[in-house]
């Protein structure tokens, strides 16, 4: 074999090898790097031997081979890159917001708008350019104090109180125009804690409210009263955000019951009035009890700042206790996402992040590693987005399988962001949207970025 031959074997040979073992499911990007640092040592041994003993005709040969090796891994890896990952197209931006102080509330996707709350008021921008549609601002001494955690039928939650007071009235909007719907007044907030949000829900046409009396159930368009489950007796909402659900005519609720120092998970059929309830925990306060899904039930709870959080799955209609999960999230909180028949949550052990799924009983389906952390995650109803980081800002979107966890598709994100504090993950067929409502720095709050997936 001629020398041209045998450099053209090792280049064309190196390539293929990279990319080869580039694409199997192990190898999170480990192979290049490790083939460059074995070719590294490869040509500094030989220079440090061309210093000693001069350049033998052999280490002439040896010299050139390692360094078309080194080209060739180089080219496979850059080859590798272009064909497995392509880089998000960023669509548009919303600046951040000016004054920053006004605290973010929540948001919606809905139709052709994303819907943003903050203390101030409820913005709708345009999901083709993210220019501003409507606007719904309330006017001091009134502000926003909480959202439903979803929007149905196009119509959101919205809760708001007297600046300093207490969220005592709750109105259904219009997601399409920013029309208010109806207003309907909660009373006295049973907590007592003041300025803490008012539990608001919406699903399947309907709306429940924390109230004095316990729940308050509405028509979602019309704000009509419909069947009201009432508590336990003796027991009184815990107004936190997040600890009332509803899901195709089932509440669930957090309550805290004086008479025996619980906290119980309440859950009202409202067609049938039937109901059944869970003690939480009793003697020690919970200081998050927030219901992640109401069908099958879903509670994520933590007793005290320095015990873990539990998962506890009940069946929805006996109350049955399917499972009681660790559910150790990273510090910064990510969410814990049911649907699709399994339960999704990240987890960070001994350094290493992971993104896992569990069944309802507990059992751990699969787990996907990201070795740099992940900032987001969102679930659709056939994909599983993870923002993956890199220096504490996101770096790559990669979407999973919900059912494998098998990776399907990687795209760089731009680096443009700051390290979020929060980052809020969300997508559409056309668009993948990534929010940073805590951002501190100039950095735009929402950026919209197209060419996701292929």
């Amino acid at each position: 074999m001629g020398k041209k031959s045998l450099v053209s074997l090792v280049l064309f040979g190196g390539i293929a090898l990279n990319l080869a073992l580039g694409f199997q499911p192990w190898n999170h990007d480990t192979f290049f790097p490790a083939f460059l640092l074995v070719t590294a040592c490869g040509l500094l041994l030989f220079f440090l031997l061309v210093r000693r003993k001069g350049v033998p005709r052999r280490g002439l040969s040896a010299g050139a081979l390692a360094f078309f090796t080194l080209v060739a891994a180089g080219s496979g890896y850059v080859l590798f890159q272009e064909i497995r990952y392509d880089e998000l197209e960023k669509r548009w931006a919303i600046p951040a917001d000016v004054p920053k102080d006004p605290e973010w509330k929540g948001y919606w996707v809905t139709g052709d708008a994303l819907v943003r709350a903050r203390v101030d008021g409820v913005f709708a921008h345009g999901l083709k350019d993210g220019k501003e549609l409507w606007n719904h601002r309330v006017s001091a001494p009134e502000e926003v104090c909480g959202t439903s955690s979803s929007a149905d039928e196009g119509v959101g939650l919205v809760s708001s109180a007297t600046k300093g007071g207490i969220c005592d009235r709750v109105t259904a909007l219009d997601l399409n125009t920013g029309r208010p719907l109806w207003t309907h007044g909660t009373s006295e907030n049973p907590d007592e804690h003041r300025g803490y949000l008012t539990g608001v829900a919406a699903d399947s046409g309907i709306a429940a409210v924390f109230s004095s009396v316990g729940l308050d159930v509405l028509d979602l368009r019309t704000g009509e009263p419909r069947r009201t489950p009432r508590p336990p007796s003796g027991c009184r909402p815990r107004a936190w955000d997040d600890s009332l659900a509803l899901d195709g005519g089932r509440v669930a609720a957090v309550f805290f019951c004086a008479k025996d120092d619980s906290v119980r998970l309440v859950v009202n059929e409202l067609g049938t009035g039937s109901s059944w309830s869970a003690v939480l925990g009793t003697g020690v306060p919970l200081g998050e009890a927030s219901v992640l899904s109401a069908d099958p039930v879903v509670v994520r709870s933590r007793k005290t700042a320095d015990v873990g959080r539990e998962l506890l799955v009940f069946e929805a209609a006996t109350g049955r206790r399917l499972a009681a999960l660790p559910a150790d999230t990273l510090a910064r909180d990510l969410p814990v996402l049911v649907g699709e028949e399994r339960i999704h949550t990240v987890v960070d052990q001994s350094g290493t992040t992971s993104v896992r799924a569990l069944s309802f009983t507990g059992e751990i389906l699969w787990s996907a590693r990201f070795e740099d952390g992940v900032e987001a995650v969102h679930l659709t109803g056939s994909e599983l987005l993870v923002a993956a980081s890199s220096g504490g800002a996101p770096a790559a979107l990669a979407v999973l399988d919900p059912a494998s966890g098998a990776e399907t598709h990687r795209s760089h994100v731009p680096r443009a962001f700051s390290r979020p504090r929060v980052l809020e993950l969300h997508s559409t067929p056309e668009l993948a949207l990534f929010i940073d409502p805590g951002s501190w720095s100039d950095a735009p709050e929402t950026q919209a970025f197209g060419s996701w997936k292929k």
